[in-house]
């Protein structure tokens, strides 16, 4: 099914009043013909005035924003979506438009979306517009709304394409359901692509978070192996100080006991000499000892060879 905005050539309206199956009054007409857009010979510029006189005044979003209609839409591409909570006009938009103007932002292209409700009831306006990112006209101006449907020339759902200022600049404001279901297709197929890319962007930050997380672990493991190795090394550096001092002490005490062996070994030659300077001494004293007592012998009188004979001894 495909949606039309505004049909090619001259609209010719119906003069009597009726409603459309979306329950909107639509507007009787003052003349039998009009033409919008450059090349159509009605006075373009009068018709882009209208169009702006009208649409003036506050717009709102589901957000709770307001603001200025022209502020906001003053220089840019605006598309007037006529529509309402009821299928199939709420898939098309939902399902096709709105991800089509996603497409359209994230290609560069400035415009603005103002949704004119056809809603019958403000809970059903409610809900259509909490679905979309639109701004819109609000649901108590219904003045507003059917004058736009007169300038526009618009009985039913449609989506109208202005420029910057305020003229129809296509006749045909969106595409066929094909063209729509493509364009919207592609658009999700681009969304689930970043979207991988994005769950996946967010698995290798957690993976670089755990491995910074290790490596702070690893290096203040490292930091401690560290200050332990270096009190390893000082207290390495103090037992080979002490043991090069026990060296060097052990050294000097081999040497003290070699120097002491060898005064040992000169003292027991000295004593050996001097034990046999004593026997070589206590032989000489028995001789002079046994010399001494027959000298003593020879000296008494008494002991006189002739006087003992004379004595009768012998």
């Amino acid at each position: 099914m495909a949606w039309h905005a505004i049909r090619r050539g001259p609209i010719v309206r119906d003069t009597t009043d009726e409603r459309d199956r979306f329950g909107t009054l639509c507007p009787p007409a003052t003349t039998p013909c009009r033409s919008l857009g450059p090349g159509h010979g009605c006075g373009a510029s009068a018709e882009a005035q209208r169009f702006q006189d009208t649409i003036d005044g506050p717009l709102i979003n589901a957000a709770g924003g307001t603001e200025d209609a022209n502020t906001l839409c003053g220089g840019k591409v605006k598309m007037v979506i006529f529509s309402a909570d009821v299928a199939p006009v709420n898939d098309f938009c939902l399902h096709r438009f709105v991800p089509f103007c996603q497409y359209l932002r994230s290609a560069g292209k400035v415009f603005e979306v103002i949704f004119v409700s056809d809603d019958p009831t403000e809970e059903g306006y409610k809900s259509y517009l909490g679905k979309t990112p639109f701004w819109a006209i609000p649901f108590t101006d219904t003045a507003r709304k059917q004058q736009l449907r007169y300038v526009l020339g618009v009985n039913g759902p449609a989506v109208v394409v202005i420029d910057e200022d305020g003229e129809v600049i296509t006749t045909e404001g969106e595409q066929t359901d094909s063209e729509m279901t493509t364009t919207a297709k592609m658009l999700s197929d681009e969304q689930k692509k970043v979207s991988t890319v994005k769950t996946s962007i967010v698995s290798q930050e957690k993976l670089i978070d755990t491995l910074a997380k290790k490596e702070a672990e690893q290096r203040k493991t490292l930091e401690g192996a560290g200050v332990k190795v270096e009190a390893a090394r000082k207290a390495l550096a103090l037992h080979e100080a002490a043991f090069k001092k026990q060296q060097e002490e052990s050294l000097q005490i081999a040497q003290e006991s070699l120097n002491a062996v060898s005064k040992l070994s000169t003292l027991r030659t000295e004593n050996e000499r001097a034990r046999e300077a004593v026997t070589l001494g206590e032989k000489s004293l028995m001789i002079a000892r046994q010399q001494s007592a027959e000298a003593r012998k020879l000296l008494n009188p008494l002991n006189h060879p002739r006087v003992a004979a004379l004595m009768g001894r012998k």
